[in-house]
């Protein structure tokens, strides 16, 4: 993230790995500039793979750059980290038994906190040249480069101390929780000195330079007060300007009298500096009634908080909540956050918590980066007397304990294992059976002697005085084997980098080398990692959850934690925080076993922990002490998804891996709620489209910032933005995104004759079109099948892929393959197959004993006395087959895998509302509809006319589709790097013009006299130059589509075709092939008993069992 600098030119951000190779070319300038650049021996090094070490195991670490976008060039750098660089990470000893620091004296500041692990962080590496420096840089570069750097030099002169103060200004505005600087050399560095740092000497030699510093001593301290009626005059200018105004203005807001009124109860406090007394920020604080703060826990979901009860004096009867109804601070002191937040809470000394209340689709400013944002509960649009209700804001709330220095304590006797059970015996928000169980076992297994045990480490989280408990953690260290497991399930690598030290010899992965022969010179240490088995902290605490896995890191000498969280093992939520998930490699797994061993027993390799036990549907979470330093952006704007589609499963994927983003109001409105994969059902009832693996599809079940809501959508109010959903609920949306795919409903023919024999349009005839109708039908086939004196057939209704994958699972349920039919209305192929490929599932179902009808669709159907189905006849779609050639089956269910359509709840919802809608939902090129808060993609949707005649959205993969649907959402959410000019730039009322060959449309204005009606912006009317120039703006889909169905005897077949948007080289027309399910695509099984048929546009062989033969096309 980038960060403006008080120095013209220059721009600071976190640093890039590659920024190595220019910090050690830096670094060789230092005759140049020695108070700038220090000598090699000065921190421990200088060379590339030094700085790659630091950037990849640092804190924090900041590159400054020229913000010329012609010369953008390395000129500073500074690295941070919780870890002195060579030193014994458990530190505190080490400067206990050597020095005497002693904070308050130096500071001359009673009220300043002691050094603790948790409150410090050690400046490892300083590198601040002076602007002139880069003068030696001018003679070797060309003649437009050299005039760049000229000119850099020219516009930014300063020096070197001016870079040091900007570097560690940036360290100490994103670290809050730090109050002090420690740095450790071994040798003299002049800039340390002189801005600010104090020597120490040590109690003894040889122990190198040691530097301290309090924040204050960096950071210009505010000066904060109580507001007097004098700050009107200068508060008015701010308030027009804007400028860090971060509450809307309430209600009769009349400053002048509120700055004269003020008393015990309501207070106006300022913030301003310490030389010119100008106002950076203010903040008009009320404490609320006891009936206001019960309305609150009414209103938001404040269990957390206990609702508020006091954390410390449980006598408290009165209120125990501040709320501020107007705030500004400038974003230019965001450093100075903490300090207003404390000196508030001086002011109510017997206040525990303080709120604000803003909309809930606010790009969070700094100062709110220490509260908790909390969702309202359920939501009532109306009262009991029918009145409307308005959507209250979003709730940020603040724990003052939370501004309290944490320290860590490791369970080493008996005395810490009996605090534990202590802290497990009370009640805990969030805390369940087994993980307080899990807990008493970790404490327990902390104090034993042998060697395993040792790997295992139990640590609590204290605060105060007294040392109390408020956290728990039960890690484990992890064995290189370990971590080299987790790598080849999961890509890290995409985020961390591996073998620094040791440099990327890769000699130890040749092919000519055997599987295990000198695995540990390929293994590296360097990369140790913990696993994090649980991690519970009170949620008043919950700011510390990042101090606490750092720390945790820092105990184990690691660099890595991990959470592997399925179904069953959740997470705690506020992990979603901090912890990163990994994405799961698109490869076959590779898993270890429970017991400990590897997959090979020839390993030479020594273990001196357990393999891990990955789990085919585990997600791994995972953080890095330099990623635990970055803040993640909190997203708390309401998104409402309507339909658990692939696209719609996509979409939520891809806002979920956003690994600096973090969505906390994400709710999925489906008829079956979140589905489970297609591959966790016991049976497979429909097509695997193969879009998202089932690790990937796992971590929509672990991110607990989804909800579900199980219903279907039958009203949407535009004005005040929220959805009706038929079980009662009602949920507020900022951005309301449609991604319901299509559904089997029950064919027109098959309709129409029910109609005519006037039964209900369940009698004996289920359509798959939710997870209710699948139980439905098998329910029906257990009861078909027990009832001995029935031996009706079951006729499965459809012409593509989807009904031969029905027929499937019903044989898979055991129900007898001599009765179930297969009709297909269609006399051609279907579209996922060859020929070749379709001739041998006939053949295969022939074998078995079902029955094939190709080109038969239904003409009669007739029931018995009780209203159920008793016969069905077929008859020949052609007429060029004889009359006699129908068919009349004795049958008891037909199974409807033929037409699908769009949910009519969702239809005809968006038709009443006004949202544009020609058989699907009308969207621009960017998913918007008419209306600039409604999204719609995938099967629901179709692009405007203004295209031409585009594709159906059920062309195109629907995860390419998910993820360009979420990538675009978030550029109108405010991620800047992900704003396109191409989506982002169109006027939401643009749609209403463009779409004016839409036919519903044009029918509307035609009723109305418009002359407008008769404009037809079609692709057909402009020319080639214009009609290219158009289709460039829709979204590119390049990845193939997929289709996968299993057979019983464990054959799959497999279809792959190309995305119709894009040339990709797979082949354009659909293919497929049918191989054992445990044998390659390309493999050829020979054996006696077997035959070998080619496809020719593939030429790729498969077998199948010597009963099933291919006619010839």
């Amino acid at each position: 993230m980038d960060s403006t600098c008080k120095i013209e030119g220059v721009l600071i951000r976190r640093s890039l790995f590659s920024d190595a190779d220019d910090l050690a070319e830096l670094m060789k300038m230092h005759d140049y500039a020695a108070d700038g650049i220090p000598r090699s021996a000065v921190f421990g090094g200088g060379t590339k793979q030094f700085f790659q070490h630091l950037i990849e195991t640092s804190s924090v670490t900041l590159t400054a750059v020229s913000s010329t976008p012609e010369l953008e060039v390395v000129v500073g750098f500074a690295a941070f980290s919780i870890v002195p660089e060579g030193l014994d990470p458990i530190w505190e000893t080490l400067l206990q038994e050597n020095y005497s620091i002693d904070p308050k004296a130096i500071t001359k500041d009673n009220t300043v906190e002691d050094i603790l692990c948790t409150n410090t962080l050690w400046l490892n590496f300083m590198l601040c040249p002076p602007v002139t420096t880069h003068l030696t840089r001018v003679s070797r570069e060309t003649n437009s480069r050299r005039h760049d750097w000229e000119a850099f030099i020219a516009k930014t002169p300063y020096d070197g101390y001016s870079l040091c103060e900007e570097l560690l200004y940036h360290a100490l505005g994103t670290q809050q929780h730090v109050a002090h600087l420690l740095c450790h050399t071994h040798g003299k560095f002049n800039v340390i000195e002189n801005i600010g740092f104090a020597e120490q000497t040590p109690k003894s030699k040889g122990e190198g330079e040691l530097y301290y510093a309090h924040r204050n001593r960096v950071l210009d301290k505010l000066h904060l007060r109580l507001g007097r009626i004098e700050d009107y005059d200068d508060f008015v200018p701010l308030l027009v300007k804007g400028t860090g105004v971060i509450t809307n203005l309430p209600q009769d807001f009349y400053l002048e009298e509120i700055l004269k009124d003020q008393n015990q109860e309501n207070k106006v406090l300022v913030a301003e500096t310490q030389k010119t007394h100008r106002l950076v920020g203010m903040a008009c604080v009320r404490v609320l009634s006891s009936e206001e703060q019960q309305l609150i826990s009414k209103r938001y979901q404040t269990d957390s908080f206990q609702k508020f009860a006091p954390v410390r004096n449980r006598s408290q009867t009165t209120s125990n909540l501040l709320l501020i109804d107007f705030l500004y601070f400038n974003p230019e002191y965001c450093f100075s956050v903490t300090d207003f937040i404390r000196y508030l809470y001086v002011h109510f000394p017997t206040h525990e918590y303080c709120a604000v209340c803003l909309p809930h689709d606010i790009e969070e400013p700094p100062f709110l980066h220490q509260f908790r944002y909390l969702p309202i509960r359920k939501y009532q649009p109306h009262n009991a007397r029918g009145e409307s209700l308005p959507i209250p804001d979003g709730l940020w709330v603040h724990c003052r304990y939370s501004l309290d220095s944490l320290s860590i304590q490791l369970v080493n006797d008996k005395n810490d294992v009996a605090q534990v059970e202590e802290f497990m015996d009370a009640p805990r928000y969030g805390l369940t059976p087994a993980v307080s169980t899990a807990f008493r076992e970790s404490a327990n297994s902390s104090l034993e002697d042998d060697e395993m045990a040792g790997n295992h480490i139990c640590a609590t989280l204290r605060w105060g005085p007294q040392r109390d408990i408020v956290g728990l953690a039960s890690v484990q260290r992890m064995s290189v084997p370990d971590m080299y497991a987790l790598r080849s399930n999961y890509d890290i690598d995409q985020f961390t980098h591996f073998n620094i030290k040791k440099g990327h010899d890769y000699s130890a992965t040749t092919i000519s080398l055997t599987s295990q022969d000198k695995k540990e010179d390929f293994y590296s240490e360097e990369m140790r990692g913990i696993l994090v088995k649980s991690l519970y902290i009170i949620p008043a605490f919950d700011e510390g959850f990042r101090t606490f896995v750092s720390h945790l890191l820092r105990l184990c000498g690691a660099e890595m934690a991990v959470i592997l969280v399925s179904k069953e093992v959740q997470a705690n939520p506020s992990i979603a925080k901090i912890f990163i998930p990994a994405q799961p490699r698109r490869v076959v797994e590779s898993l270890t076993s429970a017991s400990g061993a590897a997959d090979n027993e020839d390993s030479d390799v020594d273990d001196d922990v357990a393999f891990l036990n990955i789990k085919p549907l585990n997600t791994l979470l995972f953080a890095t002490k330099r990623s635990l330093s970055d803040a993640h952006q909190r997203v708390n704007t309401r998104i409402v998804v309507v339909g658990a589609s692939a696209t719609g499963f996509a979409f939520l994927y891809r806002l979920l891996t956003v690994p600096y983003a973090h969505f906390t109001n994400i709710v999925l409105v489906s008829v079956d709620g979140l589905t489970p994969h297609l591959y966790q059902n016991a049976n497979q009832w429909h097509t695997d489209q193969m879009e998202m693996l089932e690790r990937e599809h796992s971590l929509l079940f672990t991110r607990q910032s989804i909800r579900v809501v199980t219903g279907a959508l039958v009203d949407l109010d535009k004005v005040n933005k929220f959805v009706s959903v038929d079980n009662g609920v009602f949920e507020p949306y900022d951005y309301l995104v449609l991604t319901t795919g299509r559904q089997y409903i029950t064919p027109p023919s098959i309709r129409t004759l029910q109609q005519q024999e006037g039964q209900s349009s369940r009698a004996g005839v289920i359509p798959l079109n939710s997870e209710n109708a699948i139980d439905r039908l098998r329910q029906k086939l257990k009861e078909l099948d027990r009832d001995a004196n029935n031996v009706s057939n079951v006729v499965v209704y459809g012409s593509g892929l989807e009904a031969i994958t029905v027929v499937n699972a019903i044989l898979k349920e055991g129900f007898s393959p001599q009765r179930v039919v297969l009709c297909r209305p269609e006399e051609d192929v279907p579209d996922s197959m060859n020929y070749d490929a379709y001739q041998i599932v006939v053949n295969y179902f022939k074998h078995l004993g079902t029955s094939v009808l190709q080109g038969y669709d239904a003409s009669r159907l007739e029931f018995d006395d009780e209203n159920k189905l008793r016969t069905v006849v077929l008859d020949p779609v052609s007429h060029e087959r004889a009359a006699d050639s129908a068919i009349e089956l004795n049958c008891s269910i037909i199974v409807c895998a033929e037409t699908k359509d769009i949910d009519p709840n969702v239809l005809s919802t968006l038709n009443k509302r006004s949202i544009v809608f020609d058989g699907r939902v009308i969207v621009e090129n960017n998913y918007r509809t008419t209306d600039p808060s409604v999204f719609a993609a995938g099967p629901v949707a179709m692009f405007t006319r203004r295209y031409g005649a585009t594709e159906s959205f059920d062309d195109f993969n629907a995860k390419d589709v998910g993820y360009h649907l979420a990538e675009v959402l978030m550029g109108f959410i405010g991620f800047d790097e992900f704003v396109d000019p191409k989506y982002h730039t169109s006027n939401p009322s643009e749609m209403n013009n463009g779409d004016k060959d839409n036919t519903l449309y044009t029918k509307v204005l035609e009723e109305n006299g418009s002359k407008v009606a008769k404009h037809n912006n079609v692709l057909g009317e402009m020319t080639e130059e214009e009609a290219l120039e158009t289709l460039r703006r829709l979204p590119q889909y390049s990845s193939p589509l997929a289709r996968r169905t299993f057979f019983l005897h464990d054959f799959v077949f497999s279809a792959r075709a190309a995305s119709t948007l894009t040339s990709t080289s797979v082949p354009p027309s659909p293919a497929g092939i049918l191989i054992p399910r445990t044998a390659s695509a390309s493999s050829t099984t020979s054996s006696p008993s077997s035959l070998t048929i080619t496809l020719a546009l593939w030429s790729r062989s498969f077998t199948c069992p010597s009963t099933l033969t291919s006619t010839p096309a």
